[in-house]
């Protein structure tokens, strides 16, 4: 479709051209066609330059649509405490505030399950005490793992770690934790559409 806009668009210059060559009338009729006809050759350019982009939005809902949750399989699951002096302000005097910032670090691996490739998950981490029953617990932290910049290809495992924190957790827990998936982004191609999601898997 872009060569037709340069089409057009070239149409149009030729038609301004003529009109140099042309009588008064006619070259004021030749001079406006041209006009008309370069704008909507560039118009076409412009637009399928946009494309792209356009497609992006349009198949972002998609995206994290294709991959079920019960497609994916976290295993090896490792949480690990670190403490870091990091500054988190500043006083009025333009000095860093220093303060110890609790980090965890969660690695693991993940499997994926699906017919797509996988290209970024999040995860939600929640922190468990007064366990009664294995099932029966208070939740007193939670918090989140974004990993992208990765691809775990259809039917393929691959390791992951990322660091994060609980915000807000009370002091001096013991960690009693789990895990769970909550989003995942597959790579779809250009001419994937609502239509191929439907259909059943094999």
């Amino acid at each position: 479709m872009v060569w037709l806009g340069f089409a057009i668009g070239f149409v149009g210059l030729v038609c301004i051209l003529l009109a140099f060559r042309a009588g008064l009338r006619s070259r004021l009729v030749l001079v406006l066609v041209g006009g008309l006809v370069a704008i909507g050759g560039v118009s076409i350019v412009s637009g399928r330059e946009d494309l792209p982009y356009e497609l992006g939005f349009a198949q972002k809902p998609l995206a994290f649509r294709a991959i079920d949750i019960s497609e994916v399989q976290l295993l090896d699951l490792v949480l690990v405490f670190h403490e870091n002096d990091a500054p988190d302000d500043f006083d009025e005097f333009g000095r860093p505030i220093t303060r110890i910032v609790p980090n965890y670090e969660l690695s693991g691996k993940i499997k994926n399950l699906s017919n797509y490739d996988l290209k970024s998950f999040r995860l939600n981490v929640f922190v468990l005490d007064n366990c009664v029953t294995p099932d029966a617990c208070d939740t007193v932290g939670q918090g989140q793992v974004f990993v992208d910049q990765m691809i775990v290809p259809a039917r393929q495992l691959r390791a992951f770690s990322a660091i994060f924190r609980f915000d807000d957790m009370p002091p001096g827990q013991k960690i009693k934790w789990r895990c769970e998936p909550t989003e995942l982004e597959a790579v779809l191609s250009r001419q994937m559409s609502a239509y191929d999601l439907a259909a059943p898997k094999p």
